[in-house]
């Protein structure tokens, strides 16, 4: 692997008109921090902001581990701070919420291994379902080696261990994030795809 790439500066996204250092409906708030390792600038947006999607370009070539934190508290039990992600040729979003919420710390989550060639980041506030808040601090990206993209690659193409028996009990995403587009269901379903299943 190589040195880490930190995408801190959220100001960077466009379009320009939807930020604000201050909280307005339909704009992302710019809210400046520092933690261990990195300062930089978050976005962040309240419930009910109803913030517009944005695009912070890459201009990056080639394979990297991607890495997502996020900051922010829940609002209530059960109802979580949601950031949405995807790539420009993602066929839907990937959401991330807290484990731990706090506002005084920030967490991290891996979301994949991807080739980031002629690719933006896309960030969206949830909107579907449950009303959140949804703060994303920074994206940590890691260049891979040539024999580490060989092995990933293998790894996807194998069909030993590819089966998935699923159950949903009513009390869920389907229940949080009421999908209702064949998109909406990808964002539950498409984060299993490239995992590893056996019997």
């Amino acid at each position: 692997m190589g040195l880490d790439i930190w995408l801190s500066d959220m100001s960077k996204c466009t379009p320009e008109s939807a930020l604000a250092f201050k909280r307005r409906k339909h704009h992302w708030q710019l809210i400046e921090y520092e933690a261990e390792a990195v300062k930089g600038t978050m976005l962040s947006a309240g419930p009910e902001t109803e913030a517009p999607d944005v695009i912070y370009p890459l201009h990056l070539q080639g394979w990297h581990a991607v890495c997502v934190r996020i900051w922010g508290m829940s609002l209530a039990a059960g109802v979580e701070n949601m950031i949405e992600v995807r790539l420009t040729d993602d066929p839907c979003f990937t959401t991330f919420t807290r484990e731990k919420p706090s506002l005084f710390t920030l967490e991290e989550g891996f979301w994949k291994h991807t080739d980031l060639t002629a690719q933006d980041l896309v960030i969206r506030h949830h909107q579907s379902g449950f009303p959140t808040t949804a703060s994303l601090a920074y994206v940590r990206l890691t260049p891979l080696a040539d024999d580490e993209v060989r092995r990933i690659q293998e790894d996807r193409q194998s069909e030993e261990s590819k089966r998935l028996i699923a159950a949903n009990d009513g009390d869920s995403d389907l229940y949080m994030k009421r999908p209702t587009r064949a998109n909406n269901l990808l964002l539950v379903t498409d984060t299993t795809r490239l995992l590893e299943y056996t019997s």
